[in-house]
């Protein structure tokens, strides 16, 4: 709440913290503000992403909603008007 209320920046806070300081060393502190650990995986999501992109183009395209609707459309019609 301190750095919320008056400001400056968390990781310098928490770092001048006692109780904090008698629990993380420096190193460990600055570990968990080191975003790299955050982005390790990207490379491989964005690779999955394209792998499944490919895939998709790959497949024969399925019929949406509205593609059903115009080829059966007629006979749900029929189907449901009054004799």
């Amino acid at each position: 709440m301190k750095v919320w209320e008056q400001g400056g920046e968390f990781k310098t806070v928490l770092s001048q913290d006692a109780d904090i300081q008698r629990l993380l060393s420096r190193e460990e502190l600055d570990r968990a503000f080191d975003a790299r650990h955050h982005f390790n995986h990207t490379d491989g999501i964005f690779e999955g992403f394209s792998e499944r992109d490919e895939m998709k183009r790959d497949q024969k395209p399925n019929p949406n909603l509205k593609d059903l609707l115009r080829l059966k459309g007629p006979r749900i019609r029929e189907a449901r008007s009054p004799p």
